[in-house]
């Protein structure tokens, strides 16, 4: 027994027609890929353009959706229609060239990941050799201060030396100055 199929356009059901006559149907524009194609009159719909080989130009559909297509043999595959489901073959001219702005966004982001990386590497660095400067500057000033404070009392004492040096001259001979009397007496001690 041929296959009788009925379409519904626009809520009204028509029919019945076999599948040569809806490919007609579908080539003279009579049915749209919208409109929907039904096993029996009161049977569950399925839109046109899931029947493959019903329309001459290939779908809108992704290429992971499946396709539809007449099975002379029932099988428990198949949809209230008689149409078996059948995994989409991709369009041998239908591959999609890559999405350039999309690859070009993640190259940008890429970019971008990579400069913040490396400035904030840059930045560390930086803070690194500032914190190194300022301590070895800390160092400094804390080295001399506990040298002149621990010098004082050696300067108390060398200062009551001095003035007692000093006096012990005879007149006329040269008086050295307190800066030359400590020198001589560091270079004498060894310090």
């Amino acid at each position: 027994m041929a296959m009788e199929l009925f379409v519904e356009q626009n809520g009204e059901i028509s029919g019945p027609f076999s599948p040569q006559e809806l490919k007609i149907m579908a080539r003279d524009h009579e049915i749209s890929k919208n409109d929907f194609i039904r096993k029996t009159r009161d049977g569950k719909p399925v839109k046109a353009a899931h029947v493959k080989g019903l329309f001459a130009e290939p779908t809108t559909e992704p290429a992971s959706a499946s396709k539809i297509v007449s099975s002379p043999a029932a099988t428990k595959e198949e949809t209230p229609l008689g149409l078996k489901v059948v995994p989409r073959e991709p369009e041998p001219n239908s591959a999609q060239p890559p999405n350039q702005i999309g690859l070009a966004i993640l190259v940008v982001i890429g970019l971008l990941v990579a400069l913040g990386v490396w400035h904030v590497a840059d930045g560390v660095q930086k803070v690194g050799q500032e914190n190194r400067r300022r301590a070895e500057r800390e160092d400094a000033e804390f080295k001399r201060n506990w040298e002149y404070e621990n010098s004082k009392p050696l300067n108390k004492d060398l200062k009551t030396i001095y003035d007692a040096e000093v006096k012990s001259l005879p007149a006329g001979t040269r008086v050295p100055s307190f800066g030359e009397f400590r020198d001589d007496v560091k270079r004498r001690v060894g310090k």
